[in-house]
């Protein structure tokens, strides 16, 4: 894996992101709520092969831009999608908390990710659509934490509508690059509990509102 420095810009690293998933668990609404703070109508189009969006983001004072790739969920493009995994300093697996079969996905995601990815590449596990009434859940929050712990990766739910914790997901992954790029703390750090700490459980807050 490696880093690219910007010596003569403002930017300190660009580090490459992919975003990986099943077709409609909303990889692409994720990526727009990240990028522009805004919300992509259900009238977007699938992701044909692949998509990239940039946005620079400052981790304690270092710039990082974000190469985020947005690949195709469709069956056809998996071997198109899996050839992105080389090189990526991150991974994050999204699935859609309404359907059972993006989350049973995860595991033929995992498991391309390592035939193909980095050793050293950074994952974190996304369980999208949190807004939705707990009723229509088919996933559990204890499922999906219980198969981040597993891989031994953080997860979140995260909602690309309301915006709940997309801006604390992202920032908590360039983080974790940012500590890899300089080396530091080695393995004092910990994504899972960087993550536990810094960003607030809101599934109480949730509740009270359904």
């Amino acid at each position: 894996m490696s880093f690219v420095r910007k010596s003569r810009t403002q930017v300190d690293y660009t580090a490459k992101v992919v975003l990986v998933g099943d077709c409609s668990v909303g990889k692409t609404c994720l990526l727009f709520r990240f990028v522009s703070n805004e919300f992509m109508s259900a009238s977007y189009i699938s992701t044909v092969g692949v998509d990239m969006k940039i946005k620079d983001i400052d981790v304690n004072g270092t710039k990082i831009r974000l190469q985020i790739w947005d690949t195709a969920g469709q069956e056809r493009f998996r071997s198109l999608t899996h050839s992105y995994f080389r090189g990526a300093n991150g991974l994050i697996l999204v699935y859609d908390l309404m359907n059972p079969e993006t989350f049973h996905s995860v595991r033929h995601y995992m498991s391309s990710v390592k035939s193909e990815a980095d050793e050293e590449v950074i994952l974190m596990l996304l369980g999208n659509k949190s807004d939705v009434p707990n009723k229509e859940k088919r996933v559990s929050y204890k499922e999906g934490q219980d198969l981040a712990t597993e891989y031994g990766i953080p997860f979140l739910e995260v909602s690309a509508k309301t915006g709940s914790n997309v801006m604390e997901a992202f920032h908590a992954l360039a983080t974790a690059i940012k500590v890899k790029m300089h080396d530091e703390a080695d393995d004092q750090f910990d994504l899972s509990d960087y993550v536990k700490k810094t960003v607030p459980d809101k599934r109480q807050e949730r509740s009270c509102c359904i």
